[in-house]
């Protein structure tokens, strides 16, 4: 491309982060912002990798649809997903992203990341859904204290969902399992069992994690 259209993306890339300019050497390098994001898709990919298995297995054990989640520039996102024979009032497709208020796995990124991670999302979020911060720290409280999330009829009625968090070595929040069905699923007329099921499954994930 000429060189005047290559300059503005390459200062576009500057303003953002992903490059940093040398005005004595008029060199360009990888900015702070494209280490981060490198460093973010490593911790994915030890994510996605690490849970294949288990996420088999759980699906297997409690005969309902599984998804693993992780944070991304428009919030939560899916990564990997294991269907099953259960009619869903919408497509589950990896790439989606879920509200941080009205699903299981939204509540807990809202729960476990720092705020700053969250706040530019979770503004664009209560600017549609009106709900009062206050509201919104006692569910965070009680995420923290079960270390589960669940979340019924809220974004579908007639649908209910789990959620279990994944933490990397340094005890970071790096991913979300979420199972998802049917409210009068077997799975989900007894939230506590199912959730301590799921939970067991994310604490062998991130020991795996811890040794990688």
């Amino acid at each position: 491309m000429p060189a005047s259209q290559a300059h503005l993306y390459l200062r576009s890339f500057v303003e953002v982060g992903l490059l940093e300019y040398d005005s004595s050497t008029h060199l360009y390098s990888l900015g702070a912002y494209a280490i981060r994001l490198g460093l973010a898709a490593i911790r994915q990919n030890d994510v996605a990798s690490a849970s294949r298995g288990p996420m088999r297995a759980i699906q297997q054990d409690l005969q309902v649809p599984v998804y693993l989640s992780v944070w991304a520039n428009n919030g939560p996102t899916i990564i990997s997903k294991i269907d099953f024979d259960i009619r869903l009032p919408m497509m589950i497709r990896i790439g989606n992203s879920l509200p941080l208020t009205q699903s299981a796995t939204g509540q807990l990124f809202l729960s476990f990341l720092q705020p700053e991670e969250l706040e530019p999302v979770l503004e664009r979020e209560l600017a549609i859904i009106n709900i009062d911060r206050s509201k919104l720290e006692a569910l965070r409280q009680e995420v923290l204290a079960r270390h589960y999330a669940s979340s019924d009829s809220r974004l579908n009625t007639g649908f209910a969902s789990i959620a279990a968090p994944v933490f990397d070595r340094d005890n970071q929040m790096v991913g979300a399992m979420t199972l998802l069905g049917l409210r009068d699923h077997p799975t989900f007329q007894d939230i506590g069992r199912s959730a301590e099921k799921l939970s067991t499954v994310t604490k062998e994930i991130s020991l795996s994690l811890e040794k990688r």
